[in-house]
């Protein structure tokens, strides 16, 4: 029988990983414009900018101009915090959450509006549609994804999608205000 090494070690073995606060490892799925995607599992605590660069890489291509930290449903990070370390407390101060680890890395090639949109048509198929916010609030999101698609367009440069920061949050404000209801 293979015996798990945290059950093997005990807790202080496993806290020598991570932060005081955010103690031991985490896996990370990595997808995106990077050379080696894949699954990683590293301390808590150690920077986004290190696992793009060391586990996964780099980029194949282009500058990165940001990502998803904790997948789909958390506000992005632009490419300046990308040094933020992947622990609970600095993903909070950061302004966002680590979630599931679902590091989902965005190019300079992408459009932010389009690739938002993308997800919010995701969230607003798969609502239940029993709580009126999270209904109405992914609902509405889509609408202006849609209008802001409708001006950028799919061929849209990076400048004309340089409002990503903004929709991110309005993307992520909308599912976290809904979500907390949600029984």
């Amino acid at each position: 029988m293979n015996v798990p090494p945290i059950v093997r070690h005990g807790a202080a073995w496993f806290r020598q990983w991570g932060t005081e606060k955010s103690p031991g490892t985490k896996i990370f799925s990595v997808s995106g414009p990077v050379k080696r995607p894949g699954n990683y599992e590293v301390p808590l605590g150690l920077p986004l900018s290190t696992l793009l660069e060391e586990h996964c890489g780099g980029m194949r291509e282009d500058e990165g101009q940001g990502g998803d930290p904790g997948g789909s449903s958390v506000p992005l990070l632009p490419a300046s915090m990308l040094g933020t370390g992947l622990d609970f407390e600095s993903m909070a101060a950061a302004g966002t959450l680590l979630g599931s680890g679902g590091v989902i890395v965005i190019d300079e090639e992408t459009c932010i509006v389009d690739a938002l949109y993308n997800i919010t048509r995701f969230y607003e198929h798969e609502s239940c549609g029993k709580c009126t916010p999270c209904r109405e609030g992914t609902y509405w999101m889509s609408e202006v994804f849609e209008r802001l698609e409708a001006v950028t367009g799919a061929s849209a440069t990076s400048t004309s999608c340089g409002t990503w920061r903004t929709t991110s949050w309005a993307r992520a404000s909308a599912r976290w205000a809904t979500r907390r209801p949600c029984r």
